[in-house]
């Protein structure tokens, strides 16, 4: 808990997690708004569960070829631009179509998170920091986010709902910056 990485490294996770948790509820709102029947809501799930596997099957050569953080850093970007996409498609299929950004987003979230959490924790405290981690920012985007998903596409409608989550990834942007400069002088303090 007096580790300053890692507490901000958990709010990022928060935050990312937080935008899987909205792609539960106010993505699959817009789908039936527009149009869509349960065989797109299936479908789009079912797209997006294949596109995890070629990452997922890569994950460990992409992770020692380039920085974890970095590598988070362009899949949240890449996040907000999902959410964006969804606010503008207005056509059930496309929203499947949309899936597609599921291999460049959530795979590598999960990869780089885990190699990071191992990074700036020490090794006595590896599997617990990984699992009080893991409680947090799970236990609180599925436990938060589907309240406010629902308030928030009530009060505004799905696509500015959306845009809101899109807005996240901003908020997680400038926290992975953050990390970077507090985790860079530890990451060279623990290799020593």
């Amino acid at each position: 808990v007096k580790n300053k990485a890692y507490i901000l490294l958990v709010l990022i996770l928060l935050v990312l997690f937080g935008m899987g948790t909205a792609d539960m509820y106010i993505v699959v709102d817009k789908v039936m708004a527009i149009g869509g029947t349960s065989f797109h809501v299936g479908a789009k799930w079912g797209l997006q569960s294949l596109m995890e596997i070629p990452i997922l099957l890569v994950g460990d050569k992409l992770m020692k070829k380039y920085d974890p953080a970095n590598l988070m850093l362009g899949a949240s970007v890449l996040f907000g631009v999902r959410f964006v996409v969804y606010s503008l498609i207005q056509n059930p299929w496309w929203m499947i179509a949309a899936a597609v950004f599921q291999m460049v987003t959530f795979p590598i979230i999960i990869i780089s998170s885990k190699l990071m959490i191992d990074e700036i924790i020490s090794e006595k405290l590896k599997s617990s920091g990984q699992m009080a981690a893991m409680s947090v920012y799970m236990g609180i985007s599925l436990l938060v986010m589907p309240v406010f998903c629902s308030s928030l596409s009530e009060a505004i409608g799905c696509d500015p709902a959306l845009l809101v989550v899109a807005a996240f990834a901003l908020v997680a942007i400038v926290l992975i910056l953050i990390f970077k400069k507090v985790r860079g002088p530890l990451k060279k303090g623990m290799q020593k």
